[in-house]
């Protein structure tokens, strides 16, 4: 790894970079790949997190024995 990453991100993604490529205000050093600076762009947290619908249990079980 680069040693601007292990500055950045930490070994284990814990680095102080990590809050400014989840909010999208990172600013990768312009040596490093065009397809890394993409990859950090895409990893910004969404503005509205998708919902998840579940069913409920009783029906996924009843699914499950049915299967």
């Amino acid at each position: 790894m680069d040693d601007v990453f292990r500055v950045d991100f930490g070994s284990f993604g814990e680095g102080p970079e990590i809050d400014a490529v989840l909010n999208g205000t990172y600013v990768p050093p312009a040596h490093w790949t065009q397809a890394t600076k993409d990859f950090l762009a895409a990893c910004k947290r969404p503005e509205q997190p998708a919902s998840i619908s579940c069913e409920p249990t009783v029906s996924r079980f009843k699914d499950y024995v049915h299967s």
